[in-house]
C-alpha cells in the first residue's frame, strides 16, 4: 500500500468514527433536551465541538487528497514551500484538537465519570436552580457499570456513553497518526517536486550553453571565373 493510499484510507476511516460520535452526541443532546432530570458534564461541549471540527476537517481533506491523485502533473508552486507551510499548521491544528479530545477521554477513563447522568430532580426545580447548573456531586461515576433498569427513553444513555468514550479515544490516537503520515507525505511529494524541476532548470541550462557556444559553419562565397580551366 502506497503512502498516499493510507493516507486516504486512514482520512476515510476517521470520518466514519467522527460520524458516528458526533451523531452520538446529537442523541446526547435530543435527549438532554427531552429529558429535565438528564444533565452533561461541563466537557461534553467541548467533545462534541471537536468532534465536529475534526468531521469537516476529515471530510474536507480526504475530497483532497483525492483531487490531487487523480491530477496528471503537479505544478512545482503548488507542491512547493507554500503547500508545505500549510500542511504543517493544518498538522498542528489536528494535533491540538485530537490532543484536547484525549485529555478529556482520559480523565473519564480514570475516573469512571460520565458525559451524561440522571439528577434525582429536574434542572428547572427550585433544587435544581439552587445548584447554579453544578451538579457533578451526583454523577454515580458508574460509566463501566451501567444499571439494568433506567426510566423510559433512558435506556440508552449508558450505554452511548461509553461508546463515545472509546470512539474519542480512537479519533485522538488515529487523528494523530493521520497528521504524522500526511505530513511525511507532504514532505516527500515537495522534495520529489523540487528534484524534478531542478532537473528541468538543468536541462534547461545545458541546451542555453550548447545552443550558444556551438555556431553553424560559415562559407564564404566564392566568385566563378570565367577563365577558370575546367575539365
Amino acid at each position: 500500500m502506497s503512502l498516499s493510499t493510507a493516507v486516504t484510507t486512514l482520512r476515510w476511516i476517521l470520518v466514519a468514527c467522527c460520524l458516528a460520535n458526533f451523531g452520538t452526541d446529537c442523541y446526547f443532546v435530543k435527549v438532554y433536551n427531552d429529558f429535565d432530570v438528564v444533565t452533561f458534564r461541563w466537557n461534553f461541549p467541548v467533545q462534541m465541538g471537536l468532534s465536529g471540527l475534526l468531521l469537516v476537517l476529515y471530510i474536507v481533506s480526504a475530497i483532497t487528497i483525492c483531487i490531487q491523485r487523480r491530477r496528471s502533473h503537479q505544478s512545482v508552486k503548488s507542491a512547493g514551500t507554500g503547500s508545505l507551510i500549510a500542511t504543517v499548521i493544518r498538522g498542528l491544528f489536528v494535533v491540538g484538537a485530537a490532543g484536547g479530545l484525549l485529555s478529556v477521554t482520559v480523565g473519564r477513563f480514570n475516573q469512571g465519570a460520565r458525559s451524561m447522568y440522571i439528577l434525582p430532580f429536574g434542572r428547572d426545580t427550585p433544587q435544581g436552580r439552587a445548584l447554579n447548573k453544578d451538579y457533578t456531586q451526583y454523577d454515580e461515576k458508574n460509566l463501566f457499570n451501567c444499571p439494568n433498569l433506567w426510566d423510559n427513553g433512558l435506556q440508552l444513555l449508558c450505554s452511548f456513553d461509553r461508546t463515545t468514550i472509546v470512539l474519542s479515544t480512537i479519533i485522538g490516537v488515529l487523528a494523530i497518526i493521520e497528521a504524522a503520515l500526511t505530513f511525511r507525505y507532504d514532505t516527500r511529494r515537495s522534495s520529489e517536486s523540487d528534484f524534478d524541476h531542478s532537473q528541468h532548470v538543468d536541462l534547461e541550462q545545458y541546451g542555453q550553453q550548447h545552443g550558444h557556444g556551438i555556431k553553424p559553419v560559415q562559407y564564404d562565397a566564392v566568385p566563378l571565373n570565367a577563365n577558370d580551366n575546367r575539365p
